[in-house]
């Protein structure tokens, strides 16, 4: 996490989305559930009845080009450029479904593309599971949650679990992958720049569960995020404001956080730990009163394997 920066990722809206609060396109699923990153490399077309070289790949897209788009070669390009932009190794062509009578250019060129399973390494850095642990006032720690992540980073309820109070509200709460790239039921402004400056989540329609406004240091990274959770009467919750500081260090990766309530006070200090693939390894929050401060809760950061990937279905 070396550059802390919140931008849309969706070319062209840039521009036409300051001012307002914006809902987030639902987030593009493959064919097979495995996350996908866009890249730069070659990617191979397979003529209809070739057959990959390498065995082990997943059919992840549905991917069509128009009949009436410039000759063969420009169809060819034209499906490399999209490979690339999904993320995908390979593009195997399958045939092409005609236009209707009164307009024969709407048929369109069909290909599926593929990703090769040894190609999807990067899976190593997307988390799996984190397990929670509050430290227990004669020493030691306890475990009291297990948040898993599906491989596209959104969280999923754990039923073996009857209350999720020390997760939600010391480790979700400060967590910036969920402050930041969470989607579901969350909406967000962004100033002229292209940076989110403000995300909402909400827990029914018009009713806000979170609010974050985000501030950002010379080098374009978030500095602060003022986290704003309304009073709720029928969970018996009071208003709850605080403002979280982020450090990083030489390399501009965050290091820590610190939390200081409405009046300024500091109440929390979180810590975290990397390993040597640079994945955050661990988080520990400590509470701050005075000059004390004491250790209340460690989360410890659990990845996806090659081993986790879903098995190659055979066929094509």
């Amino acid at each position: 996490m070396k550059k802390v920066v919140l931008f849309l990722g969706i070319a062209g809206m840039l521009f036409s989305l300051t001012g307002c609060m914006y809902s987030y396109p639902p987030r593009a699923r493959p064919l097979t559930e495995i996350p996908l990153r866009p890249h730069r490399n070659e990617v191979k077309i397979y003529l209809p009845g070739e057959k990959p070289d390498n065995p082990d790949y997943y059919k992840v897209a549905g991917m069509d080009v128009p009949i009436g788009f410039g000759n063969f070669n420009d169809k060819l390009n034209a499906f490399k450029v999209q490979g690339q932009q999904l993320g995908i190794d390979a593009v195997l062509l399958i045939g092409s479904t005609p236009g209707s009578d009164f307009d024969p250019a709407l048929g369109a060129v069909n290909a599926v593309g593929i990703k090769y399973r040894d190609s999807l390494t990067y899976i190593r850095e997307y988390l799996k599971r984190k397990d929670v642990y509050v430290y227990l006032p004669g020493g030691g720690t306890s475990l009291v949650y297990q948040a898993n992540f599906d491989m596209f980073g959104e969280e999923g309820a754990n039923m073996k679990y009857r209350k999720d109070t020390v997760h939600e509200r010391y480790v979700r709460r400060y967590s910036l992958d969920y402050l930041m790239n969470a989607i579901w039921g969350w909406q967000f402004r962004m100033d002229g720049w292209g940076s989110i400056i403000k995300r909402v989540k909400y827990r029914a329609p018009g009713v806000p569960e979170l609010t974050c406004n985000f501030t950002y240091n010379r080098f374009a990274n978030v500095e602060t995020i003022t986290l704003d959770s309304p009073a709720s009467a029928s969970s018996r919750r009071t208003r709850l404001v605080e403002k979280m500081l982020l450090q990083y260090d030489v390399n501009q990766q965050v290091v820590g956080k610190l939390i200081y309530d409405s009046k300024k006070r500091l109440r929390y200090r979180e810590q975290i730990r990397y390993d040597a693939s640079g994945r955050v390894k661990e988080t520990t929050l400590y509470s701050v009163r005075g000059e004390q401060e004491l250790p209340l809760v460690t989360s410890l950061h659990l990845y996806y394997t090659p081993d986790d990937l879903p098995p190659i279905t055979k066929g094509l």
